[in-house]
């Protein structure tokens, strides 16, 4: 079958009701899109590989690439080989001992294991076909989306008070998005976290206002 290739374009907040994120995926070579819903824990690591955030200590995903260097296995690619009723599957392609063998593991991670080894991401095409977004710019989609949406994240977060999509991230991770707030909406911000007793995002928020207020 034939193998599309796709490249990451960025993170949308999915609706409100639903504590997700999608992942816009965009062929490489045409003008298609692939969007899938994908969770906050996996949403933030492939963010912060987008970004190359770096941790004193590894994360999931980059401990997983440091084991598979350590016993001599090289990531080949990723394969999103099946949709069905929603849901989409994903092959991690490896080699081991002069052997290719396919992992099936889900989409979310196979990307961000992807983007840290820097491995193309392939899609079959018939599933492209039948559920691609076809759109007749591609590059203003690559130039603005993810741009765009670091901000429009965060800001979702401020308009829709759904600190629930907050809390759990990593403070490094919140900060990063935190310096793109102006004073106002991280003093609304502060405001709904003292209300919901969120004090170590608060913290965070207040440090960032008077890191702003002392220059």
């Amino acid at each position: 079958m034939s193998k599309i290739e796709l490249e990451v374009s960025g993170l949308m907040p999915s609706s409100p009701s639903i504590n997700a994120y999608a992942i816009i995926l965009i062929e490489k070579y045409g003008n298609r899109t692939l969007p899938m819903l994908i969770g906050v824990a996996e949403a933030q690591s492939i963010a912060i590989a987008l970004e190359k955030i770096s941790y004193p200590r590894p994360l999931t995903h980059d401990l997983f690439i440091q084991l598979i260097k350590e016993i001599d296995i090289r990531i080949v690619e990723v394969l999103i080989y099946k949709y069905d009723e929603g849901i989409f599957y994903a092959y991690l392609v490896i080699e081991y001992n002069g052997q290719l063998k396919r992992i099936d593991a889900r989409p979310s991670d196979c990307i961000a294991i992807a983007l840290r080894a820097n491995v193309p991401i392939f899609v079959y095409e018939h599933i492209l076909d039948e559920v691609g977004n076809i759109f007749e710019n591609k590059y203003e989609i690559q130039k603005n989306e993810y741009d765009s949406d670091i901000e429009e994240n965060t800001y979702d977060v401020i308009q829709d008070f759904s600190l629930e999509k907050f809390k759990d991230l990593d403070p490094q991770f919140i900060k990063k998005r935190l310096e793109i707030l102006s004073i106002e909406d991280l003093k609304i911000l502060l405001d709904k976290c003292v209300e919901g007793e969120l004090y170590e995002l608060a913290s965070l928020i207040r440090d960032e206002i008077k890191r702003r207020e002392q220059k």
